[in-house]
């Protein structure tokens, strides 16, 4: 899971094929280049991810990607996962945001019928990551990004946890669902938090990637 906003092409290009590499599979669409995701869906990649995105809309209000994707556990647990950015995105590239409590009080009636679990995508300060949780108690989990967001334990806020990731990937972690016999989510259980350092080698791939769209480091002055 990923959540994605692109600052400019070359930079979109380099994340959204960073996560097709690595192999993530659903991916937050928010405010982005839209001929970059063209692109790249006709690349033909094996192991494209599937964007989602339930409130950001292209130039006349087009849809850029399915609100929510369904997929199922190991154990048959009906998992719908619904992609949501905050309404006051920064550089929004010419996309319409539309409020995203409203888009997830539209959508919830929907997807009610299909899920054991419903789990939001979330690109968004914090406070508003609790705001929703509050509200709407048919939400299990919360996976939530933002710029400059310190990523903390998993927390619970009514009946949603709560999953903070940190900015600019420095971190990774990997959770467990206990689930009971009635698919309902009992207990999110931490498993492991890696932090990225440098100890960590750089994948070369990912590396290329990167140096290519990184700025040049400036040169000595002369006098």
């Amino acid at each position: 899971m990923f959540n994605h906003r692109a600052h400019d092409p070359a930079r979109s290009r380099a994340i959204l094929d960073g996560v097709t590499k690595i192999g993530v599979e659903i991916v937050n669409l928010t405010p982005g280049d839209a001929t970059e995701l063209e692109r790249l869906g006709a690349a033909g990649k094996t192991r494209q991810p599937q964007f989602v995105s339930a409130n950001v809309f292209g130039p006349g209000h087009k849809t850029i990607a399915p609100p929510f994707i369904v997929r199922r556990a190991a154990d048959g647990t009906r998992m719908v996962f619904i992609g949501l950015s905050a309404s006051k995105v920064l550089g929004n590239l010419g996309y319409t945001v539309e409020n995203p409590r409203e888009a997830l009080k539209r959508l919830l009636p929907q997807v009610s019928g299909s899920a054991d679990l419903v789990v939001l995508l979330v690109y968004m300060p914090n406070r508003e990551v609790v705001e929703m949780a509050a509200n709407f108690q048919n939400v299990d989990i919360i996976v939530s990004g933002y710029e400059e967001q310190f990523g903390i334990a998993p927390y619970q806020i009514g009946n949603a946890w709560i999953l903070q990731s940190q900015y600019e990937g420095r971190f990774v972690g990997h959770v467990a669902l206990q689930m009971t016999a009635e698919k309902h989510l009992a207990k999110v259980e931490p498993k492991a938090l890696v932090v990225l350092d440098s100890s960590f080698a750089d994948d070369p791939e990912m590396a290329a990637l990167v140096a290519h769209v990184k700025p040049p480091a400036a040169g000595p002055r002369t006098p």
